[in-house]
């Protein structure tokens, strides 16, 4: 019976005097290790409730950022057109200034135009008002009066030329 001796039996001491203890640390440790897995499993939850929290985060991050690129393309875009925009105005400007600039080169041509056609309307009311005065009745009445004296001037002219010539003829006669 090797267990009385005295090596077995300081252990059998030892072992009865420290179970009572021993107990005691194991039943302390077993309410830590429920408390410990309590709070892990606690922690787990709260791990998967931040976990879930940073998905639905990042999935509307991603849905920040396509919005706003999909807003840095329309802006991008935005600002092209009005860079077109612009030059187009300035195009549709200098055409507007060109169109003005003609149309005053028209107007100064339609101004001489008109002017030179008041000076000929003038011209030619002139001479109608001449014409008129000078074919007016009174004045074709006069004309053919003065005409008619004239006439007879020239024509008692004339006899007056032939009575000369007739005399002269019977002079030439005499003499010759």
């Amino acid at each position: 019976n090797h267990l009385t001796t005295p090596i077995a039996m300081a252990t059998t001491e030892y072992i009865t005097r420290t179970l009572p203890e021993l107990s005691e640390h194991k039943a302390v440790y077993e309410k830590q290790l429920k408390a410990a897995v309590l709070k892990t499993a606690q922690l787990k939850e709260t791990l998967t409730g931040v976990y879930e929290k940073l998905e639905h985060t990042s999935h509307h991050l991603n849905t920040v950022q396509g919005i706003r690129e999909s807003v840095v393309i329309r802006n991008q875009a935005l600002v092209e057109e009005a860079l077109e925009l612009e030059k187009r105005n300035r195009e549709h400007q200098r055409d507007v200034e060109r169109v003005d600039k003609e149309m005053l080169e028209v107007r100064e041509v339609q101004r001489a135009e008109e002017a030179d056609y008041g000076e000929r309307l003038n011209e030619t009311r002139e001479k109608i008002t001449r014409a008129k005065n000078n074919y007016s009745p009174a004045a074709l009445a006069g004309r053919e009066k003065e005409l008619s004296e004239r006439k007879e001037k020239l024509q008692s002219e004339v006899r007056d030329l032939e009575n000369e010539l007739a005399g002269s003829d019977d002079m030439c006669e005499i003499v010759g």
